[in-house]
Order: C-alpha cells, then structure tokens, then sequence
C-alpha cells in the first residue's frame, strides 16, 4: 500500500512540475519571409537553409495570425511585421500553445507583393515557418466576420417565414 502512495505522489508532483514549466514558457510562432516565385506558407525544418540565407529576406511584411481559424471561437493573435531581415516571432498566448495541437492560419502582405495565405498546426521546436512572397499584384484581402457569416448562413432559413 505504501508504494502506491510513493508512486502516486511521484506522479502529482511531476505533474504539478510540467504544468508549471508549460505555463510559465510562452510560445512563440517563428520563422522567415522570403521573396520566391510562388507566394506560399510552409512549415519546415530550422535547419533549412532559406532560413539562415542572409540575402533573402523581405522586412516589413504585415503578418496577421489566427488560431483554430475553422472554429466560431477562433481567436485572432496581435499583427505583426517581419523585421529587416524578414525573420519574425509571433507571441502566441493561447491556453497550451506548444503543448496542445492548434490549426493556424497565417496571411503576409508587403506592396509589391502578392499575398501568401496557408493552415498548418502550431509547429513544435524543432519547426519553423517560412513564408515566401513572390512579386506581383497585392491586394488587402478581407478578415472574416463570424457574425456576417453566420447571418449569410441563415438566410434561407429565415426568408421562409
């Protein structure tokens, strides 16, 4: 009886120990813009070599991030711009971000450039995010309004009465 105790307690404190340690570090969403042929949004490996390249970065693109984008309650992170050498870390301060899994969706846009929209899971340490605009027509494209939206759904159900 007494080992089970032991064990028991082992496990609550272990526990206690990685919800503290996960709760204290805040995630952070990072990666590289770059300029290329097709404008895109891909996670890849840190070791890639487009993200250590010196000479291909684009700064100053407006990044704006959401999280669970499919969801009604998705939540929308703060926008962010990549600096000079088009490396960017985006803070991401969800419940579990880095533990738990979260689909996110991520829109660049720089003038000049078309914009790169793409879905991917929270990468974990070992990941980035690289971001490539390729030149061409930009265009602001419009952020989502769960109300409209829902509204537009329900339209046909409420021109029947």
């Amino acid at each position: 009886m007494k080992i089970f105790d032991f064990r028991l307690l082992i496990f609550d404190c272990l526990l206690a120990m990685l919800l503290l340690l996960s709760g204290c570090s805040q995630y952070q969403l990072s990666g590289k813009v770059i300029e290329g042929p097709i404008s895109t949004v891909m996670v890849v490996d840190k070791d890639d070599p487009r993200l250590h390249d010196p000479n291909n970065g684009l700064g100053g693109v407006a990044l704006q991030t959401t999280l669970d984008p499919q969801n009604l309650n998705r939540i929308e992170l703060p926008d962010a711009l990549s600096q000079w050498s088009g490396e960017f870390a985006i803070s991401v301060e969800a419940a579990g971000a880095g533990f738990l899994e979260y689909d996110a969706e991520l829109m660049a846009q720089l003038a000049g450039y078309s914009v790169a929209v793409g879905e991917f899971r929270l990468p974990g340490r070992s990941k980035r995010v690289l971001v490539v605009l390729a030149p061409g027509r930009d265009g602001p494209r419009k952020k989502q309004n769960v109300l409209d939206e829902t509204m537009k759904l329900g339209e046909p159900y409420l021109n029947d009465r």
